[in-house]
């Protein structure tokens, strides 16, 4: 494979500062708000049938960890997943993988912007809320959560 390439390739997809911010915020702010009734996870490796994935962010139901035996694969359907576009990244690439998700019967897909300061919330049936600067609050009916807005983009 050419070089020069192959930089491009991993640049494409590499996370910037402000992405990882926005990533370790969401994950905090989840940590914070709801650790009692969810689990929150940072690039997890799902494995959903045949198709495997790594979001940003997922939520699932809180469960007992059994610390002693790991899971590498994670084959649970998350309730939420959170992809948070990097700066070189389309949102097509985003929005496909968003159909998988919902193929899979995940039930609520965040897509968010750091450039743009915006959140937009998917359901499977493809409605979606859009947040952005002004927004008080953002909500997942889903999950039943509400977590300021001013505190992801901090």
């Amino acid at each position: 494979m050419n070089p020069e390439l192959q930089t491009e390739e991993i640049s494409i997809d590499m996370p910037s500062y402000n992405h990882s911010l926005v990533q370790s915020n969401l994950a905090g702010l989840f940590f914070v708000n709801y650790r009692a009734k969810y689990h929150t996870l940072t690039q997890p490796t799902l494995k959903l049938d045949d198709w495997e994935s790594e979001p940003d962010v997922a939520v699932f139901p809180k469960r007992l960890v059994t610390w002693h035996q790991d899971q590498i694969k994670i084959t649970e359907i998350p309730l939420l997943v959170i992809e948070i576009i990097s700066p070189k990244q389309g949102g097509q690439d985003l929005m496909e993988k968003f159909m998988k998700y919902f193929e899979h019967d995940v039930p609520s897909c965040w897509l968010v912007n750091p450039l743009t300061e915006t959140i937009h919330i998917y359901s499977p049936d493809w409605t979606y809320k859009l947040y952005g600067v002004g927004s008080d609050k953002i909500k997942d009916e889903s999950l039943n959560v509400e977590i300021p807005f001013k505190e992801i983009f901090s």
